[in-house]
């Protein structure tokens, strides 16, 4: 980047340009001289690229090209290599998305497709903080049609990109410059306004790329700084998601960084942070354990327990003696239970990993230490440890008075009550993600209100009904499987010990043998959890190999050749 001179004025020390920095050889110079008067638009006319319609339309992409470089040029002061630079690259995209249009197509399909792939993510940052684009309202284009105008949005968006440096790594700082710059040039269309050439990259992107820089920051033994105490671009990117930056101008957007703007992104790494990232994991498959168990319970005492295969569920519900219906509805509660027990432990692993960023008396309004987050977690705690207490309640109380309750009647609602507003949540983030981003619902399933990136994340239909029809199925062959092998046949042994009363000199396991029965069954949750990879590697080899049948792809010898894709 230029550096200032000596005067202090933002003027631009004399430098080598960028052609200075190559070597040219005669025959480049030749070809250069002769070509120099010779327009683009006429050398692919002589290619024979351009479709046959195209020849001679009203749309000059290189004319218009030409006004907006020399306009804007002028307007920002970009600098002469770097303008000729992107006008260049401009006229290239526009020639080869106008070499593969067809005959039938538009004259402007070729700038409307490079537009709209240029400014995808420039609409959604501004739909995002509440918005609306700017598009270019001036007139003067030579032999522009009303989408021709765009030759001034894509030639600004580009000549910012070109000049913007280590900006480039901030993709929603470059749309609030796109943004506001064509904001100033609509208040100005004639251009009377101009600036010195070098004022973007003196006055824009230095004092951006300053506050960046930053982060090559070390310690007085020569050490890189712990990222919580340096700002880096991440940081920089998150100040453009408000809505508050369009109020700053371009140029003291620097300014406005190094005082009203601090740390904002925090990788924070701990004890907790693996046990979160793969809790989701963990919880599903103790929740299914818990579902067979409970479903091995029922079938066990009830009248048909003493079959086999299928006939055994043929009277599920029923109770023999001595068992009554209180100890079947005492383990159906066993299931919320559990579910609101592990939810709440989550979300008290989330506090003690994020307690410092909770506790901090700096003022921010980012997703990890905003009020919204933080109420959202204490609203999540609440609600899971309440009902894990109302649960744990309903089983606790019949079991201390050896009778039947009337707590357990309740079971249903409170169960519907407690799990009814997770799974709305859910499957609108699932199927209609738009109806909830950017509300306070979305804080109990991402950072959706403050996060700008992962918006648009979700995956198409077709390709969830897939991945879901994959995995019930993997499910169903696992439930079957661990049901008949692991679960099943510890239920009666299981029943069996917990109802023995033996002497124990340490009364710590001496609860109906609690210690035996969990010595017993912890090989199975050992072993129930890391089932499921295997029956997943299983599923993905027949699915892999089914799928490369079809498409006539790769080819299996052997067995040795087969069991190499189990490896």
């Amino acid at each position: 980047m230029a550096q200032r001179g000596p005067s202090g004025h933002g003027e631009m020390d004399r430098r080598r340009r960028a052609s200075s920095n190559y070597f040219e050889l005669d025959a480049d110079r030749r070809r250069n001289k002769s070509e120099r008067s010779e327009r683009l638009s006429k050398r692919l006319d002589t290619m024979d690229v351009t479709p046959a319609t195209f020849k001679g339309s009203s749309l000059d992409d290189e004319a218009a090209v030409d006004y907006c470089c020399e306009f804007l040029k002028a307007k920002f002061g970009f600098q002469e290599g770097s303008a000729s630079n992107q006008r260049e690259h401009v006229l290239l995209l526009l020639a080869n998305g106008k070499a593969r249009c067809l005959p039938s197509d538009p004259a402007d399909q070729h700038l409307v497709q490079l537009g709209n792939k240029l400014f995808s993510n420039y609409r959604s940052w501004c739909k995002f903080i509440h918005t609306s684009p700017v598009t270019y309202t001036g007139n003067g284009i030579p032999n522009s049609t009303g989408s021709g105008n765009l030759h001034m949005d894509v030639m600004l968006y580009f000549l910012i990109w070109g000049e913007a440096a280590n900006v480039r790594h901030m993709p929603e700082c470059v749309c609030y410059l796109f943004h506001q710059m064509l904001s100033m040039v609509n208040a100005d269309p004639q251009g009377h306004e101009q600036q010195r050439e070098g004022w973007y990259l003196d006055q824009v992107v230095r004092p951006i790329w300053r506050e960046a820089s930053n982060m090559k920051r070390r310690n007085a033994l020569n050490k890189p700084l712990e990222h919580v105490k340096i700002r880096n671009y991440d940081d920089i990117n998150e100040y453009f998601w408000k809505q508050h930056c369009l109020s700053i101008p371009v140029a003291q957007v620097g300014q406005e960084l190094t005082q009203n703007h601090g740390k904002t992104f925090y990788e924070h790494r701990s004890l907790f942070t693996m046990v979160l990232n793969y809790y989701r994991i963990f919880q599903f498959n103790i929740m299914f354990l818990v579902l067979l168990t409970v479903l091995a319970f029922a079938v066990t005492i009830s009248p048909d327990g003493g079959k086999s295969g299928w006939v055994q569920f043929g009277r599920i519900g029923d109770v023999v003696e001595p068992y009554t219906t209180r100890d079947l509805k005492i383990a159906v509660v066993a299931i919320p239970f559990s579910l609101s027990l592990m939810a709440f432990f989550k979300c008290v692993m989330e506090v003690c990993h994020g307690w410092h960023l909770l506790t901090s008396k700096e003022s921010s309004a980012t997703s990890s230490r905003s009020f919204t987050y933080g109420s959202a977690l204490a609203t999540r705690i609440v609600w899971n440890g309440g009902f894990a207490v109302l649960f744990g309640t309903m089983i606790y109380v019949p079991l201390n008075q050896d009778k039947d309750t009337t707590l357990l009647d309740n079971l249903y609602p409170l169960c519907g009550a407690y799990i009814l507003p997770g799974l709305l949540v859910l499957l609108t983030q699932a199927f209609a993600p738009q109806l909830i981003n950017g509300t306070f619902a979305a804080k109990f399933v991402r950072e959706g209100e403050s996060c700008y990136v992962g918006q648009d994340m979700t995956p198409p239909m077709s390709n969830q009904v897939k991945y879901i029809v994959f995995w019930i199925l993997l499910w169903i062959v696992e439930a079957i499987t661990s049901y008949f092998i692991l679960v099943r046949p510890l239920m009666l042994p299981t029943l069996s010990i917990y109802a023995m009363t033996l002497d124990y000199q340490n009364s710590l396991v001496s609860f109906h043998n609690v210690g035996i029965i969990i010595a017993l069954w912890l090989p199975v949750v050992f072993i129930f959890n890391y089932a499921t990879q295997i029956y997943f590697t299983i599923f993905q080899a027949l699915l892999g190999g089914f799928q490369g049948i079809l498409m006539k792809t790769g080819e299996i010898r052997g067995a040795k050749e087969m069991t190499k894709a189990f490896r």
